[in-house]
């Protein structure tokens, strides 16, 4: 009898079990392997037998000679009949995307030991952003890629690394569009994951129990995992905040208000309370989007360089019904502002973060325009001070 059967019949699941009796008659996962089990699980489908599938999933999650997670197949299905394509083309189901700026040790040591966790086929699009031929070529040596100066010419589509060139700093939303728009183009993959290169996946299945979610949770245009600073403290979901407490009273708060005063009144916790289930926002260092719902809601604004993709993102998922899923089950670790630290000033960052805030307020929230010029100026005033060295008083810390 095989293990399977007998976990089934061990664990009464009598009715689970006598689906399996039945399979095993018609001639069905009667000799190990992937093919004998992608047809089985493909003739379930068909008959939707709920019972059957649950007892077929159980069989295939207790047989360790699998590469596959246990609900690898019914995506893998669906995939196929979507696509209409062979078995061997089944590593564009997922996309990885990643964009690079002057890191390439960083991006090739994240592809080379951490997406190497990532059980689930894919296809990696490293966008390489202001690139010179040296950081090309070391890019495609290190990781074996091939290098793609044209998005529109024919690709080898049977590749697993690309390495696109840009000549341009595109920032963080075009360069991801770029990716996005390549991979459409190559392989049309059936999910996208979006994520930094300083990030650390403890685990071998973080991204296939995201996709397991995203698969049953229709209502879902992006779903992220909990993101863990290096200090253990959560970085992701977040929730909505007007530009006026955001740009302008918290900023001003820290000179009246202690900052157990400031951490309730702007739910600076929030992301450590949050539970799973649907958030405003998840960040957006690491995080998957059904290709055809990224695609619908045209992708990211390209009018951002860095910083409010992800508010901007959730708001034009809601265009189209859609929203953020957060799922705390599964972890990564982000070490915040790698590339930002490292290639910019503070005050920069400042600059960045308020210019792409309020294009955001204005583009997205309706903000009148006397807040944003309030927001405008509380941010100028910010950077000045931090140009000419404190000269306010300092803030509360009681």
């Amino acid at each position: 009898m095989p293990a399977g059967v007998r976990m089934l019949k061990s664990q009464g699941l009598k009715k689970a079990f006598f689906c399996e009796i039945f399979l095993l008659g018609r001639g069905f996962c009667a000799k190990p392997g992937i093919e004998n089990e992608k047809i089985c699980h493909s003739f379930l489908l068909r008959k939707s037998n709920i019972i059957a599938l649950f007892a077929f999933n159980k069989v295939i999650k207790a047989r360790k000679n699998t590469p596959y997670p246990f609900f690898y197949l019914p995506l893998q299905t669906n995939f196929k009949k979507r696509h209409k394509t062979s078995s061997s083309d089944m590593s564009s189901l997922l996309s990885v995307i990643i964009v690079n700026y002057k890191m390439d040790d960083l991006t090739s040591s994240f592809v080379k030991n951490e997406l190497v966790k990532v059980a689930i086929p894919h296809k990696t699009v490293i966008v390489n952003n202001a690139a010179t031929p040296e950081s090309n070529a070391a890019l495609c040596k290190s990781l074996n890629a091939t290098l793609i100066t044209d998005i529109e010419a024919e690709t080898d589509a049977e590749k697993d690394v690309f390495v696109i060139s840009s000549d341009e700093n595109l920032g963080f939303a075009r360069g991801n569009n770029l990716g996005a728009e390549f991979s459409r183009r190559a392989f049309d993959p059936y999910y996208i994951l979006f994520t930094n290169n300083d990030i650390q996946i403890p685990d071998n299945n973080v991204v296939g129990k995201m996709l397991q979610k995203l698969h049953v949770t229709p209502e879902a245009g992006v779903i992220g995992p909990k993101v863990l600073g290096p200090d253990g403290v959560e970085q992701s979901p977040c929730c909505y905040h007007s530009c006026w407490e955001r740009e302008v009273v918290k900023h001003w708060s820290a000179y009246f208000l202690s900052k157990r005063k400031q951490v309730e009144r702007f739910h600076m916790d929030y992301a450590q309370k949050a539970t799973e289930g649907f958030h405003y926002f998840v960040l957006g260092c690491f995080f998957i989007v059904r290709a055809s719902d990224f695609y619908r809601c045209d992708m990211f604004d390209p009018n951002t360089f860095l910083y409010a993709e992800e508010k901007i993102l959730a708001e034009r998922m809601k265009t189209i019904d859609k929203k953020a899923y957060y799922l705390p089950s599964v972890n990564v670790i982000h070490a915040h502002g790698m590339t930002t630290g490292r290639y910019s000033k503070k005050r920069a960052i400042l600059k960045w973060q308020n210019v792409s805030n309020l294009y955001y307020y204005r583009n997205y929230c309706h903000t009148t325009r006397s807040v944003i010029f309030m927001a405008s100026l509380t941010n100028y005033l910010v950077r000045l001070k931090i140009g000419l060295g404190h000269i306010f008083s300092s803030p509360k810390t009681a």
